[in-house]
């Protein structure tokens, strides 16, 4: 276990080779060779610039447990195709083809599943429901929403289409890609260290952001392209609270990973104080293919089906696609509620 960073050291080394972060599980004993801050920006930046857009199609299961001796219960399920424009907070559009949430009720499991889609397209954004069932068969459901914002169920539907824990995703809670976070402008950079280490028996590159309690560090494999492999997030007393780790990889470009299997877990301690894993999240992708380097903006929008009943939240109005307003207003009103 490493033991907690020091708050105080000079933020200049970090140009210089590797500072003493012990990792989880690492060698404390030094680099095998110096990574330089530079090195690390540019193999981060090849893999940024080989993506512009991207197709992945993956599914998602989580699963939780209330104490180390209890049986993990699965608590929910996504099957998505996902397209991202490699941009912060950019176009996307995802297809949650299955979107299953168990629940209990006086100790008799259900079970809520519903398809829909949500799209980005820098500007707009939109949502589709096409079907929602509750412990019976799926029912036909065509309600749409146009909103001014990006929606969360992007951000949510993420992590079973791999791009929440790739190179692209993985820092965009901090609003930066890893590249820009490494740059001299960077408000971040005075608060990262990097540095070279041995973990598992191999090299590897390691950035740490150094947070008021805590760190958070990603690990990145100098022998394969640099990919990304390993989240940790630590809290007070160097507790391990999260640890993501990728265990496959689809090779995209040559030389260019992207996660293809990974595990998500998070860890609590009992009454007895022990570290235990609460909650843990699967993902594995199938498919993942870069798109061209020009989408028009039309890949990022829903193509509304003929019916379906929208609701524009940013005038403030509700129509039925197909349908003249003035002619079926009460139908449309109707069905909206």
């Amino acid at each position: 276990m490493r033991s907690a960073p020091c708050l105080s050291r000079v933020v200049c080394m970090l140009f210089l080779t590797s500072l003493a972060l012990p990792a989880s599980g690492a060698d404390d004993g030094g680099a095998i060779d110096a990574l330089t801050l530079e090195t690390l920006r540019k193999e981060i930046k090849r893999q940024e610039d080989a993506v512009a857009n991207l197709e992945a199609h993956g599914e998602a299961k989580w699963m939780a447990r209330p104490n180390p001796e209890a049986p993990f219960k699965e608590t929910g399920k996504n099957r998505i195709n996902g397209l991202y424009h490699n941009a912060l907070d950019g176009p996307a559009k995802l297809d949650f083809e299955e979107s299953i949430s168990p629940w209990h009720v006086h100790g008799d499991v259900r079970v809520a599943e519903e398809k829909f889609i949500v799209a980005f397209d820098g500007r707009i954004g939109q949502q589709l429901t096409l079907g929602r069932a509750t412990t019976g068969g799926m029912k036909e459901v065509l309600s749409g929403t146009i909103r001014a914002q990006r929606s969360n169920d992007i951000k949510g539907g993420s992590f079973a289409t791999g791009w929440s824990v790739s190179i692209y995703g993985a820092s965009a809670f901090y609003r930066q890609t890893f590249s820009g976070m490494l740059s001299e402008e960077s408000r971040y950079l005075r608060k990262l260290n990097v540095r070279t280490t041995q973990l598992d028996g191999k090299e590897v590159a390691e950035i740490t952001y150094i947070k008021p309690v805590g760190v958070t560090s990603w690990y990145f494999d100098p022998a394969n392209g640099y990919r990304l492999f390993r989240n940790e997030i630590r809290g007070e007393g160097d507790r391990l609270i999260r640890q993501m780790n990728v265990t496959r990889f689809h090779e995209i470009a040559p030389g260019v990973f992207y996660p293809a299997s990974a595990v998500s877990e998070t860890y609590a301690t009992d009454n007895q104080g022990r570290l235990y894993v609460k909650k843990r999240a699967t993902m594995e992708v199938d498919r993942a293919v870069i798109r061209e380097k020009v989408l028009p903006r039309s890949a990022f929008q829903i193509q509304w089906p003929g019916g379906t009943v929208i609701h524009d939240e940013i005038t403030n109005t509700r129509f039925r696609v197909g349908v003249d307003p003035e002619e079926e207003l009460g139908v449309v009103l109707e069905q909206a509620e």
